[in-house]
């Protein structure tokens, strides 16, 4: 009598090609979620010094109210005394009044969002410029403020860097980069961006 088989098949294992196109499935998904949190990361450091450079800039405007306490409209506001003790050697109103509606840097080197340029932080040039105007109807002028707060992008740096100063200078930047409405199209091809703001001073 014969025997029935008892010799089992066995089991079919992956093949070479089947292994190949799985890895690269998984490559793909993993590559995916890194560009994604690339993306997440580059789109947080936007958004992080946007908000810096808006702080700044509510900070600048504040300092330039408290200085506009000294100035009368019937002194020049190019006369106002600084009073911030902070090394600076003159007041903000001051130095706008005096440049003739140029932009000028109100630091001459970067600094972070304490106004301090003491750290890693120190990231931001603050540019202003200003024009004395007179209101119809009002005896007071009055000074039309521009702000432009700069910051590098993800591989810009500012110029002048050297052994003793990583963070380059503001008063190395070229001005001419600061025109509000070009898109900052100036300032991508040199790696910075940067945010503008406008305000109204008038004397106490």
């Amino acid at each position: 009598m014969m025997k029935p088989d008892q010799t089992s098949a066995s089991p079919r294992g992956f093949s070479l090609i089947e292994l190949l196109i799985a890895m690269m499935l998984m490559s793909v998904g993993v590559m995916a979620t890194i560009a994604m949190q690339f993306t997440s990361l580059g789109g947080y450091t936007v958004s992080r010094d946007v908000t810096g450079a808006t702080e700044m800039a509510r900070q600048v405007e504040a300092r330039l109210r408290a200085e506009a306490m000294g100035w009368n409209g019937v002194m020049a506001p190019s006369t106002v005394d600084e009073i911030y003790n902070d090394g600076r050697g003159s007041a903000f109103l001051a130095d706008l009044a005096t440049a003739g509606g140029a932009w000028v840097p109100l630091y001459d080197v970067p600094v972070n969002q304490r106004m301090r340029a003491d750290d890693g932080a120190a990231r931001f040039c603050v540019f202003g410029s200003a024009e004395q105007l007179q209101e119809e109807g009002i005896a007071q002028p009055y000074m039309q403020i521009r702000l432009a707060v700069v910051y590098p992008g993800a591989n810009g740096t500012f110029p002048g860097q050297d052994g003793g100063n990583l963070n380059g200078r503001c008063d190395a930047f070229g001005v001419g980069l600061l025109i509000p409405g070009d898109v900052n199209l100036g300032l991508e091809r040199e790696g910075l961006r940067a945010s503008y703001f406008a305000s109204a001073i008038r004397p106490r």
